[in-house]
């Protein structure tokens, strides 16, 4: 898939936010162990989605905050939907 460059205030912002708290998980000191994972999506016709994404700490912690997205009431749907997708597309591949 190519990849494009899209022009966005939004996207570019969260590329910075991204940026910064990559950085402050990565150079703390304070002993405590953190993770954080940031995605975001910009639509800009029909066909185009410009799409940021953002990993960066302990896999443990990153692992408890999307578990917690998959069971949360406010966000279990949207995870399961996308669930299914990746598993439709991952079986068409084989």
């Amino acid at each position: 898939m190519a990849e494009n460059t899209i022009k966005s205030d939004f996207l570019n912002r969260v590329v910075e936010v991204t940026k910064e708290l990559s950085e402050m998980v990565e150079s703390a000191t304070d002993g405590k162990h953190r993770g954080i994972v940031i995605l975001a999506a910009e639509e800009f016709d029909e066909k185009i989605t410009a799409n940021v994404c953002g990993v960066s700490g302990r896999g443990k912690e990153i692992g408890a905050a999307l578990h917690n997205f998959a069971t949360q009431s406010t966000s279990s749907e949207i995870f399961k939907d996308v669930a299914i997708a990746v598993i439709i597309e991952l079986l068409k591949k084989n």
